[in-house]
């Protein structure tokens, strides 16, 4: 039977609407007419090709012949006659349908046929708008026939921001950690931001209540508890989290029009996400929630054994224990932070469940099934099923009901044809969810670096780089292979590194700098060229490089303002001018600016005429700051052309380097210039010239926007200070020089050149251009020129020469020769040749030198002793008598005979002596020779010279380190108000000693005619085993007690052993800080300083009894409280660390000092555990000060533990690595058993100890001392900040010691705001509260009371739940006798503190008011304590304690009945019946005494009842 085609092709009696004449061209073939049309019938030829179709208007004509054909339905067929004989069994009917089958298929392929043949033959007058009409017709039917999915497969979706609709839950990767925003990556290369109040519900409740704590100041808050933490506290650079798309802003671009130098941050501001656990885990099915579940929570709230979680489930929630948060992160966890988790099991109850966390925990949990769609959350990991291979990915299912894609760019560079069959099984995790599609989809990845979590890295084992870094922006990539073409999208690319392949992206938009918009299969980008590549970007999550093959950006030296390099000559064009700035088009995405000071060397005055738009600038990149994506430049040609080498960063900034710097600000005392990157230097107005006195000449010689040459002489990197010398950079930049240079000054000079009319000199040393005439010379010659010029010759030495004047701008001075030497030119010819041959390094000290005066310096004058070499002579060793200092014998130019006395090798630099006495030992001085501490004696008449000015009193310098100190009181016999303007530096004064402290190298001098001698406090020299001195007690301790001895500041250590015969009763019983006691000396170390005392009545000669007095203070004890026993912990806990090393403001006798008008300086004893046995005597401070009035240190510590071997119960427990440091005393004993045993009395002594004890506190603040007492103030600050360096960061409490001690230096020398600056620096740098206790204490002891209350009124602030803090400020206030502000604290301090505390704190208070303020208001706050704590004994014997001090003898008995008419137990009951009956021996008499022991014997008679 024929086909369709065949029936389809036969000839049948219809009308002309069935027929070929209703065919489109090229199809002309003309159909039969009916009878019914009057038309001719004629045969039909078929033709090769498709059916012929009939026309819309054919067949409307036909409707009536429709009507016979269908009637015929029902009667038999009619015969129909074929062209080629035969016949058919099909209706009309049929073969009309088959007709117009045939003519539908002819109609589409003639129509596509059409549209190629128009393609090729159009001319050329047709429009464009047709020609690529159709040429988008035709590439879409082409796309489409290429697109052709397999049955029952899906496309494969990239996620774009079109897919990003509010709801899409997606994986993100932290790139970027701002302060108020997280930006990161998301797949197939988008970027979205999470703002700080998108990260939990319980962080945003924080920032909000921040925000209201800090518009209230009338509130009272605990810092503590209040302050938030910053987003990179909480979250790092490369974690993982699951968020969903909460907004996407269609004006991103104009919103973000400012100036953000990150092109991530502004490209990130399109998406906005919220990681917040309620949005992210919404949808999950209750049911789904079993083992195995990963999913994210928040910290809600903090409770005493864990974390309560929050799953942002209705009716759910998790307690996480303290010991499994470990596993997260060793420090505590803050509430609103986010963790991943794993359900390990729901309770039956279904309100909670137990969670696993820890990074194993979660990566590798992998979720078995699920009931319901919407439970799928970003990051589950899946096992999935291949159920289709596609070019561009797979389709995969999982569970058996979802439907899921992976994209080409996570298979691990795998080609998905050939690495995957259908049925095999994947584990994935999944990436986002396709809201948009029904049912829901989700694409998934099997990429390494996203299955684990981590972050794509290139290479293998330990050489494995993290993409990122190994591939920096702007980093050029020779050759790439291109391995993927998508036509609309981009390439992908493949390069080797180290043997490991690498894959990138070149996005279309980056492949040429034309408009490209398809990329053709064939042609410079087809698959396998090789090209030249740049890169431009990273994905984190595709962990793809992203890649540009555009010329214009392979030609940019830079990409990015962070890829400048500082210092790079580099040529821009001009923009614009305004009065701001210069604007220049550089290399790049930026444009440079140039700030007016670095237009050229000069000021310009029109620098409009020279800087027009469009002219070319050679520069040097000064600075550039990603952050602003600014570029700053210069124009100045010094800095321009400079060959030295460029400080642009600290580790640029190396002691010795010699650079260019421009001068930015003068000083009154220094100079600040500026380095390339931002840099900042100081040079001191000692280093701005060679000889320089004068610091009103700084401004002169030193003009803003001047580029000056210095080298670097000092660099502090945890400061950050860097000090230069433009003085020493003469040298190496002598065109810069002539500013060092004065006129008059006298000097010598080399020929460097032979000019026509002027002979070109270098002086020396400063290497200056110096110009001389001919016939100046040959006038002071008495020859003519032309023999003169016979004579001279390059390289000869011309002496005396004068300084006439100089040219500063050109770098060079004019130069005569001195009349009265001209004859002497020869003789001083021989004598600088020998002086020639003198060098820094044969300078030994105690040589004899010849030299010549050249300049003069404050507090001294400077001598030639060579070419190279200059030595400074203090004016106390210019001459044996003082009165000669202004002869001619020293005067400017004199010759002169030295003697070396010390030389600084590493400052080059030499102190000398041309006292006559130094050079010939039988010359009796008339100003004697003071040396050392030792030289002075008390009474002994002296002159000396004003070292500095202070408030307190003058400094006078005495001759080699010893300095004297003289107070205000002791300046004039008469009362003078302003006395400060009758005194300046330098000035010679004379005076009589009147107290010499050789220990610690202390000297006090008086002015006044009337001075008398102060008498000498009392020595460790001057005590003996034996010996019975009186004392106060300083503190408690567990193993003794510290008590300072009377008319000193010696402290010893009483032992607990020997406090006390009676063996009863406690022996803290005994003793109390602040008692008054008289004590036998056991034993004295001259050496370490150390001295045991006793108090037993037995040590004593005669069993005679020493005197105490009660009354003091007990520490709250409670044996039967935990609560209050953990409140003693907390107290024990803020005094750790108090000792200080400092004088008390009652110790006034020392050196003869006065306390009103001394200024002290807390230091801290460090450990001495590093020190050698032998420790140095404290050192000499000539500012008066008390440096070890108090020494509590560790040393005490020691000697107590020795004391205490026999009860090692009760011993001091001590960390493992302090008992390792004692018991390797010995080996550092050995090392430095050749070091003096005498104080160190220089810089080397210290520098030589502090070598083998590079962590000892002790050491450092003895030598912050040492410059402190020599009036060298920065020179301690140095040295400070130098130990704060080189302490082991371990030592905590040595770090803390030197803090202190620099807080002290700058109460006491620096201003408001330095000592506010480094107040701040060291809260961040230790234990916030002890700082500030220890600046209440430097405040209390230097009377600022009113800093000390602002100060108080921040402590409380910031720590309000410290008892401590509160108790201090009352005790302030009650001092300074205003009672009521003190008692308003207490129920301030009741709203702040933790309930356990409140008793603690009311308690003090009471003591407070029995002490310093009302004693019946404390009796008051007691019985309302009592009242409420009645079985509290601790409380009871304080409460008796203070009707003790009170001497209220009825009040005691009736507090003892109170106690006793309670039911005790036996131990409280003894305590109480020992206590009472002390007092009634000491403060009561027989009768009371009698009646304790009948109620004692009374109460056990009861017991035993």
């Amino acid at each position: 039977m024929p086909g369709p085609k065949d029936r389809a092709g036969g000839k049948t009696r219809t009308s002309s609407a069935h027929g070929p004449s209703s065919a489109k061209k090229p199809y002309k073939a003309s159909s039969a007419p009916t009878p019914s049309s009057g038309t001719t019938k004629k045969p039909y030829v078929p033709k090769t090709g498709p059916a012929p179709v009939t026309t819309k208007r054919a067949r409307e004509e036909d409707e009536p012949e429709k009507a016979v054909v269908k009637s015929s339905l029902l009667s038999a067929p009619e015969e129909i006659d074929f062209v080629r004989g035969g016949g058919s069994g099909l209706t009309q009917v049929e073969v009309r349908e088959a007709v117009l089958e045939g003519e539908k298929e002819a109609k589409d392929e003639e129509d596509e046929e059409e549209k190629e043949r128009k393609l090729q033959t159009e001319v050329p007058e047709k429009s464009k708008a047709k020609r690529r009409k159709l040429e988008r017709e035709l590439a879409a039917t082409k796309i489409r026939e290429k697109h052709a999915l397999p049955k029952d497969a899906f496309r494969v979706e990239h996620l774009n921001y079109k897919r990003l609709v509010p709801g899409t839950k997606v994986l993100a990767q932290i790139i970027s950690v701002r302060p108020l925003e997280l930006i990161v990556s998301l797949p197939n290369q988008l970027l979205a931001h999470i703002p700080i109040t998108n990260i939990s519900p319980e962080f945003t409740a924080r920032l909000e209540a921040a925000d209201e704590e800090d518009d209230s100041s009338d509130e009272e808050s605990d810092d503590e508890e209040s302050t938030v933490p910053t987003l990179a506290g909480l979250f790092k650079e490369g974690d993982w989290i699951s968020t969903v798309v909460v907004d996407q802003k269609e004006d991103w671009k104009t919103r973000t029009g400012g100036r953000e130098g990150d092109e991530n941050v502004r490209a990130s501001r399109r998406v906005e996400l919220s990681a917040e656990p309620e949005k992210v885990n919404e949808g999950i099915a209750k049911g789904d929630l079993r083992a195995g579940f990963t999913l994210t929570a928040s910290i809600k709230s903090v409770e005493d054994h864990g974390y309560v979680l929050s799953l942002g489930l209705p009716s759910l929630s998790s307690f996480l224990p303290f010991k499994e948060a470990l596993k997260l992160q060793p420090r505590k966890l803050e509430v609103g932070q986010l963790i991943g988790c794993r359900i390990k099991e729901v309770n039956e109850n279904g309100k909670t469940c137990t969670v696993a966390v820890g990074r194993a925990e979660v990566i590798n949990s992998t979720l078995s099934t699920a009931t319901s769609i919407t439970s799928i959350l970003p990051s589950t990991l899946v096992s999935a099923l291949v159920t289709a291979t596609l070019p561009s990915g797979l389709n995969v299912k999982f569970h058996g009901f979802f439907d899921g894609s992976i994209d080409i760019f996570h298979l691990n560079s795998l080609d998905p044809e050939k690495a995957f069959k259908i049925g095999q099984k994947v584990k994935a995790r999944v990436l986002w969810d396709s809201v948009g599609t029904t049912p829901k989809r989700f694409s998934l990845s099997l990429a390494e670096h996203i299955i684990k979590l981590g972050v794509q890295t290139v290479g293998e084992g330990e050489e494995a780089k993290e993409v990122k870094e190994e591939y920096p922006v702007g980093r050029t990539l020779e050759e790439v292979k291109i391995v993927r073409s998508d036509e609309e999208w981009g390439l992908t690319c493949e390069w080797e590194e180290e043997g490991a392949k690498v894959s990138g992206f070149v996005h279309i938009s980056h492949i040429t700098d034309d408009h490209l918009a398809s990329i053709p299969k064939s042609g410079p980008w087809k698959i396998g060229t090789l090209h030249r590549a740049r890169v431009v970007g990273y994905s984190a999550v595709d962990g793809l490089v992203q890649l540009s093959l555009q010329p214009s950006v392979l030609e940019k030296s830079f990409l990015r303002v962070s890829d400048v390099k500082v210092g790079d000559v580099i040529k821009g064009t001009v923009r614009r001018l305004n009065d701001n700035g210069l604007f220049v088009e550089i290399s790049g995405n930026v444009d440079g600016v140039v700030w007016p000071m670095h237009y050229a060397d000069i000021k310009l005055k029109h620098p409009e005429k020279k800087f027009k738009a469009g002219t070319s600038v050679k520069a040097r990149i000064l600075s550039a700051n990603p952050v602003k994506n600014r570029v700053v430049l210069t124009l100045k040609r010094q800095l321009v052309t400079s060959e030295l080498p460029i400080v642009a960063t600290a580790a640029d900034a190396k002691v010795g380097v010699v650079t260019h710097a421009t001068v930015t600000k003068v000083l009154e005392k220094s100079v600040l210039v500026d380095f390339f990157g931002g840099l900042r230097a100081l040079i001191p107005a000692t280093e701005a010239a060679e000889g320089f006195s004068s610091t009103t000449d700084l401004a002169r010689i030193f003009t803003i926007g001047k580029v000056i040459p210095v080298r670097i002489i000092n660099v502090d990197l945890t400061t950050g200070r860097i000090v230069a010398s433009a003085r020493q950079a003469v040298e190496t930049a002598p065109e810069a020089a002539a500013a060092s240079v004065e006129i008059g000054n006298v000097l010598s000079g080399e020929i460097s050149a032979l000019h026509e009319t002027n002979i070109v000199l270098s002086l020396i040393p400063s290497k200056v251009k110096a110009l001389i005439s001919y016939p100046t010379l040959a006038r002071h010659r008495k020859v003519t020129v032309e023999a003169l010029r016979g004579d001279l010759a390059k390289g000869q030495t011309l002496e005396d020469l004068v300084v006439v004047s100089k040219n500063d701008d050109k770098g060079f001075v004019i130069v005569g020769l001195v009349p009265s030497k001209a004859k002497k030119s020869e003789d001083n010819a021989h004598a600088d040749t020998v002086a020639t041959n003198l060098s820094f390094e044969s300078l030994a000290v105690g040589q004899k030198v010849a030299g010549r005066v050249c300049g003069k310096i404050p507090g001294g004058i400077l001598v030639q002793v060579s070419r190279s070499i200059r030595g400074r002579v203090p004016q106390t060793e210019i001459s044996d008598d003082y009165d000669l200092l202004s002869s001619a014998s020293v005067a400017m130019g004199a010759h002169v005979e030295c003697k070396v006395l010390s030389i600084d090798a590493e400052n080059r630099r030499v102190d000398l002596s041309l006292r006559a006495s130094r050079l010939d030992e039988k010359v009796v001085p008339k100003d004697a020779l003071i040396k050392t501490v030792e030289d002075v004696k008390v009474g002994q008449p002296i002159r000396g010279f004003i070292k500095n000015i202070a408030n307190h009193g003058l400094f006078v310098s005495l001759g080699g380190d010893v300095t004297a100190r003289i107070q205000i009181k002791e300046l004039f016999d008469e009362y003078v108000k302003e006395w400060k303007p009758r005194f300046s530096v330098g000035q010679l004064v004379s005076g009589k000693i009147i107290a010499v402290n050789k220990e610690q190298n202390q000297v006090e001098l008086s002015l006044r005619s009337t001075a008398t001698v102060k008498e000498t406090a009392v020595e460790i020299g001057d005590l003996a085993k034996g010996q019975i001195v009186r004392g106060v007690v300083k503190r408690v301790e567990e193993y003794g007690a510290f008590i300072r001895i009377e008319g000193s500041s010696i402290s010893g250590l009483c032992h607990k052993s020997k406090v006390t015969d009676d063996e009863s009763t406690a022996w803290t019983e005994f003793v109390h800080e602040g008692d008054k006691v008289e004590a036998i000396i056991t034993d004295v170390n001259v050496e370490t300083k150390k001295i045991s005392l006793g108090l037993k009545k037995s040590l004593f000669p005669g069993g005679d009894e020493s005197e105490e007095e009660e009354g003091s203070e007990e520490e709250d004890e409670d044996d039967d409280d935990d609560e209050e026993g953990s409140d003693e912990e907390e107290e024990e806990e803020d005094s750790e660390g108090d000792v200080v090393f400092g004088a008390d403001s009652d110790d006034d006798d020392v050196a003869g000092a006065d306390s009103d008008d001394e200024m002290e300086i807390e230091l801290p004893v460090a450990s001495t555990s590093k020190l050698p046995a032998k420790v140095a005597a404290p050192l000499a401070v000539n500012a008066g000060f008390k440096w070890d009035a108090e020494e509590e240190s560790e040393d005490e510590a020691e000697n107590a533990d020795e004391m205490d071997d026999e009860d090692e119960e009760e011993k001091i427990e001590e960390p493992a690595s302090k008992k390792q440091k004692k018991a390797d005393l010995s080996t550092l004993e050995d090392r430095t058993g050749d070091l003096d045993s005498q104080a160190p009395t220089s810089v080397a002594d210290f520098e030589r100890l502090l070598l083998g004890s590079p962590n000892s506190s002790y050491l450092w603040i003895q030598f912050i001392a040492f410059y402190v007492g020599i009036s060298q103030v920065d020179k301690a600050r140095e040295i400070g900040r130098r130990a704060l360096k080189t302490i082991n960061f371990r030592e905590e409490q040595e770090k803390l010691n030197v803090w202190v001690a620099l807080l002290n230096l700058e109460n006491s020398y620096g201003t408001e705001t330095s000592l506010e600056e480094l107040f701040k620096e060291a809260v961040q740098s230790n234990d916030a509260k002890t700082v500030y206790l220890r600046l209440v204490d430097i405040y209390e002891r230097t009377g600022k009371f009113e800093a000390e209350e602002e100060l108080f009124k921040k402590l409380v602030k910031k720590f309000g739940q410290s008892s401590k803090a509160w108790t201090l400020f009352g005790q302030f206030y009650l001092t300074r006798g205003r009672p009521d502000e003190a008692r308003e604290l207490l129920p301030r301090s009741l709203k702040s503190l933790e309930k356990r505390k409140h008793v603690k704190t009311i308690s003090k208070f009471a003591q407070l008011e029995f002490k310093l303020g009302d004693a019946e208001r404390g009796r008051t706050i007691f019985e309302g304590i009592m009242d409420s704590y009645p079985k509290r004994l601790d409380l009871w014997f304080v409460y008796v304690d203070m009707e003790i001090k009170q001497r209220n003898v009825a009040g005691v008995r009736a507090l003892f009945d109170r106690i006793l008419a309670q039911r005790l137990s036996s131990k409280k009951g003894k305590s109480v019946f020992k206590k009472w009956l002390t007092f009634e021996k000491e403060f009561g008499d027989e009768a009371g005494v009698n009646a304790v022991k009948e109620r004692a014997v009374a109460f056990v008679e009861s017991l035993a009842a």
